[in-house]
C-alpha cells in the first residue's frame, strides 16, 4: 500500500499536514499500547486487553493498520519493522515515534 499522497491544488497543504499529524498520533497511541505503555488509571486486566488488541493490530498487519500508516505518511512495512525492533530492545515506549521536527 502506498502512502497517502495528495496533489490536489485545491487542498491546503497545511490541512494535509494537520491530518497526517492526527493519523500519526493514532498510530503512536496504538504502538505505545502494544508495547505496554498505559497512561491513565485502567486496571491490569483492562490494560492487558488493550495491549493484546494493539499487538494484533500491528503484528497481523491489518488493512486498518496499513491505511492508518498511509494516512500518516509512513510505509506499513517500515513501521512494523521498527515496532519489532523496539519490542525486542525493551526500550521505553514513551520515546516511540517522538516528533523530531526541525
Amino acid at each position: 500500500m502506498d502512502t497517502f499522497n495528495c496533489t490536489d491544488p485545491e487542498i491546503d497543504p497545511a490541512e494535509i499536514a494537520a491530518l497526517r499529524g492526527l493519523w500519526l498520533e493514532v498510530l503512536r497511541h496504538a504502538l505505545r499500547e502494544a508495547l505496554g505503555d498505559f497512561r491513565g488509571s485502567c486496571n491490569n486486566h483492562l490494560a492487558n486487553g488493550y495491549r493484546q488488541t494493539s499487538r494484533e493490530y500491528v503484528e497481523r498487519n491489518t488493512m486498518d493498520f496499513q491505511m492508518v500508516c498511509s494516512l500518516a505518511g509512513l510505509e506499513p512495512a517500515y513501521v512494523r519493522r521498527k515496532y519489532f525492533e523496539w519490542k525486542e530492545s525493551g526500550k521505553d515506549p514513551q520515546a516511540l515515534l517522538r516528533n523530531k521536527r526541525a
